[in-house]
């Protein structure tokens, strides 16, 4: 393996030795692996790759916020605890946010119930990074577990989530909604 590109080697140790299905079996998100093999494709050997994830590693250890920046991508892991006074959340559909919906006449294992309610919960931490607006992008003919929630809980008409590709709250309005959701999965 250490003569092969790095593509092949990491394809080899999710395919052929078994790490591909441990993550399928644990129900772990296989896209760091996808991130890898991308990463991959662009270097001639392992010891390129492995000097290409080590400069990525310092670029985003050592980063600099430059003020004049008018736009940060981020993922909402990496975001919490900060905070921004407009902030958009894409693809806040079913299948991508949430990955999964449970369905209450399907039974759903203690696992998938756990792995739910941490999407609801990063979904949360996501919506509270804005100080004044978060706009939540989803596709009008693709539902939303998460916004039908907050539809409800909002009285936010379903015509306006369903009519528009992006619907902007302002960050009273999210924080009031996620205020009695805490306090209602705490009774």
């Amino acid at each position: 393996m250490a003569n092969e590109n790095p593509y092949k080697a990491i394809n080899r140790i999710e395919n052929f030795m078994g790490y591909g299905d441990y993550l399928g079996a644990n129900n772990i998100d296989t896209n760091k692996i996808f991130i890898l093999k991308q990463l991959a494709k662009q270097e001639k050997d392992i010891p390129s790759f492995l000097n290409r994830l080590s400069v990525l590693r310092q670029l985003l250890t050592e980063k600099k916020n430059d003020p004049g920046t008018k736009f940060i991508l981020s993922t909402i892991h990496s975001s919490k605890g900060l905070e921004y006074d407009s902030v958009m959340l894409i693809d806040v559909l079913n299948g991508v946010f949430p990955n999964k919906v449970l369905r209450q006449h399907t039974k759903a294992t203690p696992q998938e119930k756990k792995d739910y309610e941490e999407e609801r919960r990063i979904f949360y931490v996501g919506m509270t990074r804005a100080k004044e607006h978060l706009t939540i992008f989803k596709y009008k003919d693709r539902p939303s577990a998460f916004l039908k929630e907050l539809s409800k809980k909002q009285a936010i008409p379903e015509e306006m989530l369903e009519s528009k590709p992006a619907n902007t709250y302002s960050a009273t309005q999210a924080t009031s909604y996620l205020q009695r959701m805490m306090r209602n999965s705490q009774k």
